[in-house]
């Protein structure tokens, strides 16, 4: 008789229901949860270390402060599930979809989520050094704060996303610690940078049309034909920055530190560089047509070969 109203019960309960019910209520690390519909379950400060959960659907589900260190996400539905706090140290996410989902400061150091959708998703103040997001799809993700100092963004597409205060830079040429993001190739096209730190990073390629960076840290960053069109750099800290051949049409470089930059063959028509440290930049070969520049410092400016130079660039630069 017992099993038969087991059987009826189960025959009445919800997908949800019956997968809740089939979860021990003590540890889940090392799990095999693969595949599981877990809908809007209550998973929170749950041990999952190292739990298999590929391809399990956990729409809405409340992980926040659960541990799912080294845990296989592969392919795993997490749409608006609730992570905040939680530690994803190493976890494997490959092409999971964190649409909407909550992460604020969660640990996500070393995790992979490479491919992943992050729209709307929610990564403020979440320490991700050294995660790997290449080729992601996360317009207007939130990484307000978060620290991706040595991540690999790699083509990843991030427009509209916000980075305010964001750490993406690593130390200086001979210091130790972590180097800068790698961010080569993604496209932040709108994207707020403002007050991030950039310091070391690898942003060839990357697309910055139309995004704000003002008082952006970009020291000694690789920015090898970027495409900045429209872009705010106002207030930037931007020396021995290498820009050679970039778009910077109609940029604002307003009161920017330039000194020691390399522009070479970059364009820059139109550019708003007023009030900005030029001294020592290179901007051989660069073409300046229409670019306002009153009140720059130019000492040592090199405008050799470049086009359209305006006269407040002539005066002290090294032609």
């Amino acid at each position: 008789m017992r099993a038969l109203a087991l059987i009826f019960v189960l025959l009445l309960a919800t997908p949800l229901e019956v997968a809740a019910q089939a979860l021990p209520s003590g540890s889940l690390a090392g799990a095999q949860l693969a595949g599981m519909d877990l809908k809007g379950a209550n998973l929170a400060g749950r041990d999952l270390t190292g739990a298999n959960l590929t391809g399990a659907d956990l729409t809405g589900a409340d992980l926040s402060g659960a541990d799912l260190r080294e845990a296989y996400l592969r392919e795993t539905k997490l749409v608006g599930a609730n992570l905040k706090g939680a530690n994803l140290g190493a976890a494997d996410l490959t092409r999971g979809d964190l649409s909407g989902a909550d992460l604020s400061g969660a640990n996500l150091s070393r995790a992979v989520l490479d491919t992943a959708r992050l729209a709307k998703a929610n990564f403020s103040k979440a320490f991700m050094a050294g995660a790997r997001l290449v080729k992601v799809l996360g317009p207007d993700t939130n990484f307000r704060g978060a620290v991706l100092s040595a991540a690999n963004l790699r083509q990843a597409v991030l427009t509209g996303a916000d980075f305010t205060g964001a750490d993406m830079g690593g130390r200086y040429l001979g210091h130790p610690g972590p180097g800068g993001a790698i961010v080569k190739g993604a496209d932040l096209s709108r994207a707020r940078l403002d007050g991030v730190n950039l310091r070391n990073a690898d942003l060839r390629e990357v697309v910055l049309e139309g995004a704000s960076l003002t008082k952006a840290q970009l020291g000694h960053a690789n920015m090898t034909w970027c495409r900045a069109a429209g872009a705010d750099f106002t207030k930037a800290a931007m020396g021995y920055v290498r820009g050679y051949t970039c778009d910077f049409q109609k940029a604002s470089f307003l009161d920017a530190d330039l000194s020691l930059a390399q522009f070479t063959g970059a364009d820059l028509r139109w550019a708003d560089l007023r009030k900005a440290n030029l001294e020592a930049a290179d901007f051989n070969q660069t073409k300046l047509d229409g670019a306002m520049a009153a009140g720059s410092e130019i000492e040592r400016l090199q405008v050799n070969a470049a086009t359209g130079v305006p006269k407040e660039l002539k005066a002290g630069g090294q032609p």
